[in-house]
């Protein structure tokens, strides 16, 4: 009895120093979550690209940035900070560049098809948009590539890797009519409750080292 007694008081022990051990989840432990989306194998297929998203507390926002894991090893390395709305990453099929989708002001007078130069000569900044970025794999910071006001929807890699194709909404053609709240427009069948009237998208072309775009 004496030993059955020793050992029931053995376990006891050993089962409270396990549940001691183990902490449970803090509210606290929130501020060290992270969040990783769309990873994208590269094509030798020797390292991911992805987004990892922490929260920051200080300016109550979410920062993303994109990392590049290499696979062999597990370690990772930032390729991208301080950027908005990362989105959409794809890897050039050769795997030298990596393009994505990020915030970014474009002057408002610039059309959807303005290289960097007419664009910057435009005036001043929109609100900022989604534009296509291609981040050369092998050193340098990302370029952006397209200067469309309205903002890139999706975009792809031509097979060569010498293009980009993008889809983007135009301009209204009453801008200048919306700005003085204007905008009178016919509705119809399902658009009862749009505020002004459809606009037309557009499929575009650009190179992706820059450039004028064309439709």
């Amino acid at each position: 009895m004496l030993l059955l007694g020793l050992a029931l008081v053995a376990c006891a022990a050993a089962h409270a120093a396990e549940a001691a051990s183990k902490v449970s989840f803090q509210l606290t432990d929130v501020r060290d979550l992270v969040r990783l989306s769309q990873p994208q194998i590269a094509p030798d297929g020797k390292y991911i690209a992805l987004i990892v998203t922490r929260a920051d507390w200080k300016t109550d926002k979410n920062e993303p940035r994109i990392e590049l894991v290499d696979v062999a090893s597990g370690r990772a390395r930032v390729l991208t900070w301080h950027r908005k709305d990362i989105a959409a990453l794809q890897w050039s099929h050769d795997g030298t560049r990596l393009a994505f989708l990020a915030e970014a002001a474009v002057p408002v007078a610039a059309k959807a098809g303005s290289g960097a130069a007419a664009a910057a000569a435009a005036g001043k900044d929109a609100k900022p948009k989604p534009q296509v970025f291609v981040m050369p794999m092998d050193g340098g910071d990302p370029r952006q590539i397209t200067q469309t006001p309205r903002g890139v929807a999706g975009f792809a890699w031509s097979p060569h890797d010498t293009r980009i194709a993008f889809i983007t909404e135009d301009a209204p053609a009453n801008a200048k009519a919306l700005a003085h709240h204007d905008g009178a427009f016919e509705v119809t069948n399902g658009n009862f409750e749009l505020r002004n009237a459809l606009a037309p998208w557009h499929l575009w072309v650009v190179a992706s080292s820059g450039g004028k775009a064309t439709r």
